[in-house]
């Protein structure tokens, strides 16, 4: 069975896991599971519209009712058909352990095991399946991850064993390749007994046969050595080695209390804006939990003093229009009056095109009070004001994070739609450093494991000490810019983060 073969079996069985007609919710006597079958029920509908909220039910539901089989069984598929190969692993094996006579479980762990390039896993998982049913396709899979083991003798005695006879020609044709390269590399005679007693041993087997008559030969003309043909093991190796990395499994929710203090308090002022709950808007769900996990980072890692002097936190209902504004002019004078202090402006909430006719020339930062049907640089933040407020300021570290978009979509706000509009990309340009989670035509997209928005939740990591790419013990804003957008990117959200300028600002100390 062909790798891509595979996958699709894999495939099949996740799609049709998340399809249960309405009798896979039984009726159960306790509360909890009763409403996390419900919730799941949802979940899964919702799912195939809206992976993220489908996905954040599943999770919730979960939680209510961990016992329940199926509710954990279609988590593990929605991870998986979310790219989070990883944690669809770890829910299914922990389901695993609990219900070790389920085949189908136990062989899409198997698939799953090899996708991962875990293959002792994918061998162990598919021993198991095969003590419950004989079954030609686990049968098949075996063969494939003893190929990519470098087993080739024992994938051909299973495939032999179990009339496999496609299979046992391909594995024969792989052990002739190994015994080639000892050829090759010299051991010439060791190489010939070798080949030759594979074939008495495998006598139906032609590549083996073959392989035996052209090694007679090349003993005595060394032109009949055939060139060598790439073998199963070492192109998987190769292929894991180039492949984006999997983020592993993360301790999913940030936890920023336990970290140490590695920076003494520097000259630096930050204002921090954070809006999961708008007077009239319903906001993105993570906005303020960004906001409170920069805070943090910024205290614990960048050196910035914790009180109000230093550092603006502005929370849902704190972030009016009117506070927003005197809080940037205190930031700007700051800024003027401290030309080598670090100066850092992050927003998480709603962004807004700024739309006349038909086109998008401005991005906006909405506030806690503005209403959707007047969004206009009167009633929210446009960035221009912020390059233009900012621009004469000689003081150069001076950072602005936006965790927005300005689509119309994702994490953004608009009060009209627009057709086919015409986007100006410019406008996330200044000559200050601008770090924008998305690019002006992509929407900004949240990270449900970590509860924050995506873009921000591995900025955070980034500072935490994972960014530090040159080992020097600090994470510039470069090397978190980068750390966030090769994240973002292995999990392939095509949000293509922005930055204005390539200023390396050294933010955190993790040494």
């Amino acid at each position: 069975m062909k790798g891509g073969v595979m996958m699709r079996f894999l495939g099949i069985l996740l799609i049709l896991s998340l399809l249960f007609p309405a009798t896979f919710f039984a009726k159960n006597t306790d509360t909890s599971c009763m409403l996390a079958k419900e919730l799941a029920k949802k979940s899964i509908k919702l799912f195939e519209k809206d992976r993220e909220k489908g996905l954040s039910g599943l999770i919730q539901a979960n939680k209510f009712c961990p016992e329940d089989f199926k509710i954990a069984y279609n988590l593990g598929a929605a991870y998986y058909q979310y790219k989070r190969p990883d944690l669809a692993y770890d829910v299914w094996s922990k389901l695993a352990e609990k219900h070790p006579n389920n085949f189908k479980l136990l062989s899409n762990l198997a698939y799953l095991s090899l996708k991962l390039g875990r293959l002792e896993d994918a061998l162990d998982w598919c021993n198991k399946s095969l003590t419950i049913r004989e079954n030609k396709d686990i049968v098949s899979l075996k063969v494939e991850i003893l190929f990519k083991m470098g087993e080739y003798k024992k994938a051909l005695d299973f495939a032999i064993k179990h009339n496999l006879k496609d299979m046992a020609e391909k594995a024969g044709e792989y052990l002739a390749e190994t015994i080639w390269n000892r050829f090759r590399e010299g051991e010439k005679e060791e190489a010939l007994k070798e080949i030759v007693l594979a074939t008495q041993k495998y006598p139906s087997i032609r590549s083996l046969s073959s392989a035996k008559d052209k090694m007679v030969l090349a003993m005595i003309d060394e032109t009949q050595i055939p060139l060598p043909k790439p073998l199963p093991d070492i192109q998987f190796k190769q292929r894991m080695a180039q492949a984006p990395v999997i983020i592993k499994k993360e301790d999913e929710v940030l936890d920023l209390a336990s970290l140490k203090q590695t920076l003494k308090p520097r000259k630096s002022y930050a204002l921090i804006v954070g809006i999961r709950k708008y007077k009239h808007l319903k906001g993105p769900r993570y906005a303020d939990n960004d906001a409170i996990n920069m805070y943090k980072i910024l205290v614990k890692r960048c050196g910035f003093k914790d009180d109000d002097s230093h550092i603006r936190v502005r929370i849902n209902s704190d972030a009016t229009l009117g506070t927003l504004y005197n809080d940037i002019e205190w930031l700007a004078r700051k800024a003027a009056l401290n030309p080598d202090a670090i100066i850092l402006f992050y927003f998480s909430g709603h962004g807004a095109p700024l739309v006349e006719g038909n086109n998008i020339k401005d991005g906006l930062l909405v506030p806690y009070d503005a209403g959707l049907d007047n969004l206009n640089t009167q009633t929210a933040i446009a960035l221009s004001y912020l390059k233009e407020r900012f621009r004469r300021i000689k003081n150069q570290n001076v950072i602005f994070i936006f965790d927005a978009c300005f689509t119309g979509t994702g994490k953004s706000v608009i009060g009209m739609k627009l057709v086919r509009p015409s986007i100006n990309v410019s406008f996330l340009k200044s000559n200050k450093l601008f770090i924008s989670a998305s690019a002006a035509n992509r929407p900004a997209k949240e990270y449900i494991p970590g509860r924050q928005g995506a873009f921000t939740y591995f900025f955070i990591k980034a500072l935490i000490g994972e960014g530090d790419q040159n080992k020097d013990g600090w994470v510039d804003t470069m090397e978190a810019f980068l750390y966030a957008k090769e994240k973002l990117q292995a999990l392939e959200y095509d949000q293509n983060p922005q930055i204005s300028i390539p200023l390396r600002i050294k933010l955190a100390r993790v040494k």
